[in-house]
């Protein structure tokens, strides 16, 4: 991975999606969208990362994951 590419980051709060600034000390996201579950059973995007947290954040870090992939 390198940085700009969107990635999608599975952690123990849940999946992320965001673009890499950095890998060194867990994945830095840009932009990070939390994803989670539409009324409809469809998905969609929170407004934060987390319910004490800023709504729609410049940037998080993610040191603990279950998974990390980019798109191609």
């Amino acid at each position: 991975m390198k940085k700009g590419d969107i990635v999608s980051v599975v952690a123990m709060s849940g999946e992320y999606i965001g673009e890499l600034v950095d890998n060194k000390d867990g994945i830095e996201l840009a932009n990070p969208k939390m994803i989670v579950q539409a009324p409809d059973g469809g998905m969609g995007f929170a407004k934060g990362v987390a319910v004490t947290g800023t709504i729609n954040p410049k940037v998080n870090v993610h040191s603990k994951l279950c998974f990390c992939c980019r798109d191609k």
